[in-house]
């Protein structure tokens, strides 16, 4: 990541790729195909978007855009994403490289999985870009995506929140049949 930062004086920031790995530390052999999307670059709008996904345990920031920005925003509750979002705002795509770099362990404590805590930082993350023209359509998006997780581990509360998180976007109706697998067993 040094090197890639030194060949490329233009860039903020630089993230890779991840192997996933369970509580016993199995590794997949294969990098987790949702930040594959990144390489070889991320700009804001992808970003803000959620069609490009920057892994945050494989981020190296250059301490002068860090110092710029003046750090990351402590009271968000998550660090690697409003941090993407700023750095990529004001200083330009952030470079993302294939290599695997860290092998991310999954267990029940992950804080990706406590959605809500997550869905309340990402809508707070967002807040700070409401001025940008995509904040609207990013809102929405990132809404559909918590809901589509939610309707995996809590499928009552996902029909629920229809009204609330849904639309009737083609996006959104692909994910309506996710509660009702999930009280199949689909998702066990």
């Amino acid at each position: 990541q040094v090197a890639w930062l030194d060949a490329h004086p233009e860039a903020p920031a630089c993230a890779g790729q991840c192997r996933t790995m369970d509580a016993s530390g199995t590794v997949d052999p294969s990098p987790a195909r949702r930040f594959l999307s990144g390489v070889p670059a991320a700009c804001f709008e992808e970003i803000l978007l959620g069609t490009k996904e920057l892994h945050g345990a494989t981020g190296m920031v250059r301490a002068s855009c860090l110092r710029e920005l003046g750090g990351w925003d402590e009271r968000v509750g998550v660090e690697d994403f409003p941090l993407w979002l700023a750095l990529s705002r004001r200083f330009g795509p952030v470079g993302v490289l294939p290599e695997v770099l860290v092998h991310w362990r999954l267990h029940g404590g992950n804080s990706h999985r406590r959605l809500d805590a997550v869905y309340g930082a990402t809508l707070a993350a967002l807040e700070a870009h409401r001025d940008h023209p995509l904040h609207a359509r990013a809102v929405r998006l990132w809404r559909m995506r918590w809901w589509s997780a939610l309707a995996e581990v809590r499928p009552w509360e996902a029909l629920r929140r229809i009204p609330e998180l849904g639309s009737f976007s083609r996006e959104f109706l692909a994910r309506l049949p996710k509660p009702f697998l999930a009280l199949a067993g689909a998702y066990r």
